[in-house]
């Protein structure tokens, strides 16, 4: 019993050091657009991109990797957002926001203490 709770604890504390930066995502539907905040436990770097117009999505890409503690895979209750899609590459984490129709970035900015990135669609 103990080597296991030892073992837990290595993998839990090894995570956190091969992955410092952890990410909560949460959207608020709003009567004219749906918010999409990414709030991380410490400041990231990150840029945006668009996909396929047919395919309703964009990323966001991270400088670093990230967890995500959440399941970020499905938003039931978002009128706009269908899913997020969380994937690692090399150095780096990206979200994959998939829509359930055509939307529209009206605005973006970040906001400090917690550090959140918010994007109005």
């Amino acid at each position: 019993m103990k080597k296991k709770v030892i073992l837990a604890l290595l993998l839990v504390f090894s995570a956190v050091h091969l992955f410092p930066l952890s990410i909560n995502i949460r959207t608020y539907d709003h009567t004219h657009y749906t918010r999409l905040v990414l709030e991380g436990n410490q400041r990231f770097e990150y840029n945006t991109s668009d996909t396929d117009s047919s395919e309703h999505a964009f990323e966001i890409n991270l400088k670093t990797k990230a967890t995500v503690p959440r399941n970020v895979n499905v938003f039931n209750r978002s009128k706009l957002i269908d899913r997020v899609v969380h994937r690692w590459e090399k150095d780096r984490s990206s979200f994959r926001v998939h829509m359930k129709s055509g939307f529209k970035v009206k605005r973006s900015f970040v906001l400090e203490r917690p550090y959140r990135l918010v994007f109005d669609l």
